[in-house]
């Protein structure tokens, strides 16, 4: 049995870490497979949050990594997935040292005046690229200057017993942190998508009002696709679980399995049913499996039986229609209406 190795390895940014093997890999192994542990007290680990594999090559999402912050990073087999090539034959060795790589956080791209001194000094005789000596002092003394500036306006902002800030609009920074305009703050009262008391209307049809209940935090969800994978959000597995984008779930509209041969399988709901963490929503044909996730489902295993199906591997996909809750969703019960159409038919007496 031979051993799988890394043969190249790169930090890409903040949130992504890039690796070659020395084989193709299984495109099966996922985020359980990985993980990104802190060396420095106080750092937290970094949450694996994707994987994909291309031949060769994995490309790992992370939550962002603490700038300069030494990392540990290790590839492993777990009980329910080994990481291993696409034939089988060959294992990473975990050994706690061909298996892992030591990193430190990238610098940090939102910083302003590390941006500002390196557009200064371009051009010039120093060399700028990341990972230089020249670049590691300008990280240095940006971070310091920068640490001063906030200083500074907290010290402003010292003045006042308390001020409230309404409505601050961000956009998500690629780093781990995002700061406030004004410093010094120490409750956060409302993080939204929209403006304070914004409002949106909505409504909902049925051709027959349904038995079961009706949330009014539904959002529809129309052919998601999935990917070979393992628990990632947007993958399959091979024992039939779906791991979908958006959670909690509700109801599952559809799954149609397309396979790279060209040739589809429509999955059938009414007969077969499905497995949901929680089907409320959906009591005629989902059941419950408290072992899911909020965005998962399991199908049922009974369709294997059917002469037309076949289990979907690497480079098929499943097109998956659902419904899912919109947490973020107050609705006011005094707005809310339910209404009926009914048909009226004209009758005309003839004399």
């Amino acid at each position: 049995m031979a051993n799988l190795r890394i043969v190249d390895f790169l930090v890409a940014d903040v949130r992504t870490i890039r690796a070659r093997f020395t084989d193709r890999l299984d495109p099966l192994i996922g985020i359980s497979n990985v993980t990104v542990a802190s060396l420095v007290p106080g750092v937290p680990d970094a949450e694996v949050i994707g994987i994909q594999i291309k031949d060769d090559k994995i490309t790992v999402t992370t939550r962002p990594l603490t700038p300069m912050a030494a990392y540990l990073v290790a590839f492993k087999s777990t009980s329910v997935q080994s990481f291993k090539n696409v034939n089988g034959n060959a294992f990473v060795l975990e050994d706690g040292r061909t298996n892992v790589r030591q990193i430190n956080g990238p610098e940090d791209p939102s910083n302003q005046v590390r941006d500002n001194l390196v557009s200064f000094l371009k051009d010039n005789v120093y060399d700028l690229n990341r990972r230089t000596l020249v670049r590691f002092v300008i990280n240095q003394v940006a971070t310091d200057l920068l640490r001063a500036h906030n200083d500074i306006r907290q010290a402003k902002n010292d003045n006042y017993l308390d001020l409230r800030i309404t409505d601050e609009r961000h956009t998500r920074g690629k780093g781990p942190f995002d700061r406030l305009f004004e410093e010094g703050a120490f409750q956060v009262l409302r993080v939204g998508r929209t403006p304070t008391n914004a409002k949106v209307s909505l409504s909902f049809s049925f051709d027959t009002f349904p038995f079961d209940p009706i949330t009014l935090l539904r959002k529809d969800v129309q052919n998601e696709e999935l990917e070979a994978g393992n628990n990632t959000p947007g993958t399959f597995s091979s024992d039939l679980l779906l791991n979908l984008l958006h959670s909690p779930v509700t109801v599952l509209k559809s799954v149609v399995f397309k396979y790279q041969s060209g040739s589809t399988f429509t999955y059938s709901i009414s007969s077969l049913g499905y497995q949901i963490n929680n089907p409320r929503y959906d009591t005629q044909f989902a059941s419950t499996l408290v072992t899911l996730e909020d965005n998962q489902i399991q199908l049922n295993s009974e369709v294997l039986a059917d002469s037309g199906f076949d289990l979907p591997g690497a480079g098929d996909t499943i097109v998956v229609s659902y419904e899912h809750k919109s947490v973020g969703r107050t609705i006011d019960e005094s707005t809310v209406r339910v209404s009926q159409v009914l048909d009226a038919v004209r009758q005309h007496r003839l004399y």
